[in-house]
């Protein structure tokens, strides 16, 4: 489906939901594929988002973390120790644990709902932070992503 398709079957009002990843936002080491396909959804979204605002269509992606999947664990079963490999995983995320699907589930069925109304991805940086990466396109809603400080703080205004 092409932006314009789904402008035209939303004309008037609806919500396009996108899924990213924290690696799209961070990147990692040996994923450079996959980091940069979802960084490319994490754009997108923004774009459209802005695009098809005044529309009355909502644009938001999510960006999860490591999901306990079946897939996750048979990338920690191929490596040579396991246990060592889930504990990378949980090392990476601010909780110390991976997000169970049903977690990721309850945030799509959010964004998409009537109570995030207010919410779309078309949000601009915010200047008076000197480190953009961290914060710069609120609020694209994170699900175990680690949490780093960025530089010193801007006066207040």
């Amino acid at each position: 489906m092409r932006p314009s398709d789904a402008a035209y079957l939303l004309d008037g009002g609806g919500v396009i939901l996108n899924t990213s990843s924290v690696t799209g936002l961070l990147g990692i080491a040996g994923r450079v594929g996959y980091s940069a396909a979802k960084a490319a959804v994490a754009n997108f979204t923004r774009s459209l988002a802005l695009t098809y605002a005044e529309r009355g269509i909502r644009v938001n992606a999510m960006a999860p973390g490591p999901i306990m999947t079946q897939a996750m664990i048979g990338e920690w079963d191929q490596l040579p120790d396991p246990a060592d490999g889930r504990r990378r995983t949980l090392a990476t995320t601010p909780i110390n644990r991976v997000a169970e699907p049903e977690e990721v589930a309850n945030l799509a069925l959010f964004l998409v709902s009537d109570e995030a109304s207010f919410i779309t991805r078309g949000g601009h940086p915010d200047r008076r932070r000197q480190d953009l990466r961290l914060n710069a396109f609120r609020p694209l809603p994170l699900v175990g992503a680690p949490v780093r400080s960025g530089g010193p703080r801007p006066p207040d205004r």
